[in-house]
């Protein structure tokens, strides 16, 4: 009689103990859901808004009237735009970001005045060494879209033509321009001269301590 008592109360236990883990595995399967749940719309939240802001930039132009001079007399409203889209310009990819810098170049040939007011200050926005804005790639984009249009002419090309020059030189991917420098001994050597497959160039200007010194 004990011995019947025995077991049925063991086997009373392994139905209420299998009971416990299929609600623990039910729980933790509602559990991961609702969390697989949460992250897939976290995600599209956050890509709704990307896709969102980069319409916002692409028709950051849109309702400004690019023949329109007078509204550059008094510059500084445009100058901010200006420096607005510059600067969430990063927000797209790089070849949206290349686009877009075209697209604005062409919209300000409608004017040479406009054109000419746009190239000025974009130059100086990401050419100048000193401007937080500078971005080689994007003024690159500037360059090349400029010198197609018939605004920049005779003596007007020649500045951004040598800018696109140096630009395209030396950078991450091509091989870098060849140079002449002289070693501690005195004798000139080339850069492509050299066999090593890894080295190190240290630029020394004696210019920058002479005018240190003054």
């Amino acid at each position: 009689m004990n011995k019947r008592r025995l077991r049925l109360l063991h086997l009373l236990r392994l139905v209420i103990h299998q009971k416990y883990i299929r609600l623990l595995y039910i729980t933790l399967g509602v559990f991961l859901l609702l969390c697989t749940c949460s992250a897939n719309s976290g995600k599209s939240n956050i890509m709704a808004k990307q896709q969102k802001d980069s319409i916002l930039i692409e028709r950051f132009w849109d309702t400004y009237d690019f023949t329109d001079t007078i509204r550059l007399s008094s510059s500084a409203t445009t100058e901010k735009m200006l420096v607005d889209y510059l600067s969430q310009l990063s927000e797209l990819t790089e070849e949206r970001a290349f686009e877009n810098i075209r697209k604005l170049v062409l919209k300000t040939k409608v004017n040479k005045v406009v054109n000419r007011w746009f190239l000025q200050r974009l130059e100086h926005h990401l050419y100048e060494p000193d401007s937080s804005l500078r971005n080689d790639s994007y003024y690159i984009s500037v360059l090349e879209e400029a010198l197609t249009s018939g605004h920049l002419d005779g003596m007007m090309r020649i500045r951004p033509l040598y800018q696109l020059k140096m630009l395209k030189k030396n950078r991450i991917g091509i091989k870098a321009a060849d140079f002449t420098f002289i070693l501690s001994t005195g004798e000139l050597q080339n850069l492509w001269d050299i066999s090593a497959k890894l080295y190190i160039i240290t630029v020394y200007d004696p210019t920058v301590f002479i005018v240190g010194n003054q």
